[in-house]
């Protein structure tokens, strides 16, 4: 049984290795990724956030301004991309590949 499992993993490396080394997966910018891929890379993404989020201050920003400062930016150079609260993603950015989160 533990000889089958090390033969098994052995064999999923070597698989992925080959992958790897031959260029056999497609990571150019223009297409999605295969929806294991995506959902790997998602969840590693949120959990990298998560583990160097948790240290972080959230500092005083109601009254300071800061607020209505980031507001405007993310208005003037995100949500054409991103998207916002009741305005969808320009069809500049719902074309880009991978598609920008909200």
């Amino acid at each position: 049984m533990v000889i089958t499992l090390l033969v098994s993993a052995l064999l999923v490396a070597a698989a992925a290795l080959t992958v790897l080394v031959f260029g056999l997966y497609n990571v150019a910018g223009n297409r999605q990724h295969f929806q294991p891929v995506h959902s790997m890379l998602e969840y590693a993404m949120q959990q990298s956030v998560r583990a160097r989020a948790r240290d972080i201050a959230v500092p005083d920003v109601a009254s300071d301004g800061k607020v209505e400062r980031g507001a405007l930016c993310y208005q003037q150079k995100c949500v054409q991309c991103h998207g916002g609260p009741g305005v969808a993603a320009s069809d500049f950015g719902q074309s880009m590949q991978p598609i920008p989160g909200p």
